[in-house]
């Protein structure tokens, strides 16, 4: 654009210097020829004596040919300035059209360079919501696994809850059914025994009962064991006894006969230290409970 405007001032300059150059010929020409005209005139009047009025004559027509070689000139240069200014015209118009052109070529320029800017600032502001969408959502299913984990924490808590309640329920009913199963077991016992060993085993299982239904759970199940044990014992020492030879049972009638009031005696002994026994399991069976 400037190279362009450079060139344009140059040849309007170059077209100047040669329209002054041209005109400065042109009055060398036409004084030339004035100067030849009037010595030419002068030698005429010298050779033919010319009058004044031919004279003048000629000199009028001299002013008109003068006359209209200037307004011929003057015409010739309008015409060249009306030329020069419509080439300057249209050349101010290239100019404006060249710079409007390239007016809009930057403008293209700055808007295809502010495209992919706009194109990444879009790109940027959608990474982020996608960034915010991503944490949010990492957020909501971290808070859905704590809670998960809370209620499975509970759930467990609860089942833990169940199976304890459970395991309790479970120890006393064993507690239960072992302390009422050691009551018929020394009650058999007692059926089958002698009256003295009967009423010492019973005794001695009514007492462990009652004194350690007041302890722990594991001492009145080890308790219980051990009443259960000391009646098998009795029971087979009791079988044991019994199961004499057949050489002795005649020897011992008469101690037996002796021993039938002591039977009746130690029966209703039996029945009571039965009842003793059972009022002992009564009374560990509701300790258990209240335990």
């Amino acid at each position: 654009m400037i190279f362009r405007k450079y060139k344009y001032e140059r040849q309007r300059e170059t077209e100047r210097d040669r329209e002054t150059e041209r005109d400065r010929e042109r009055q060398r020409e036409t004084e030339r020829e004035r100067g030849d005209r009037e010595r030419r005139q002068r030698e005429r009047r010298q050779r033919e004596g010319e009058t004044e009025t031919e004279r003048e004559k000629r000199e009028t027509e001299r002013e008109k040919r003068e006359t209209e070689r200037d307004r011929r000139r003057h015409l010739s240069q309008q015409q060249q300035q009306q030329q020069q200014q419509q080439q300057q015209q249209q050349q101010q118009q290239q100019d404006r059209g060249c710079h409007e052109e390239l007016l809009q070529q930057r403008q293209q320029q700055q808007q295809q360079q502010q495209q992919p800017q706009q194109q990444q600032q879009l790109l940027h502001k959608r990474h982020q919501q996608q960034l915010l969408q991503q944490h949010q959502h990492q957020q909501q299913q971290q808070q859905q696994q704590q809670q998960q984990q809370q209620q499975q924490q509970q759930q467990q808590q609860q089942q833990q809850q169940q199976q304890q309640e459970q395991l309790q329920d479970q120890d006393i009913r064993i507690r239960i059914s072992s302390s009422s199963n050691s009551s018929n077991s020394s009650s058999s016992s007692n059926n089958n025994n002698s009256s003295n060993s009967s009423s010492s085993i019973f005794s001695s299982s009514s007492s462990n009962i009652i004194i350690n239904s007041s302890s722990s759970s594991s001492n009145i199940i080890i308790n219980s064991s051990s009443s259960n044990n000391n009646s098998n014992s009795s029971s087979s020492s009791s079988r044991k006894k019994n199961r004499r030879p057949e050489h002795q049972k005649n020897s011992n009638i008469n101690s037996n006969q002796k021993n039938n009031n002591n039977k009746s005696k130690s029966s209703k002994s039996s029945n009571s230290s039965s009842s003793s026994s059972s009022s002992s399991s009564i009374s560990s069976e509701s300790n258990l409970l209240s335990l």
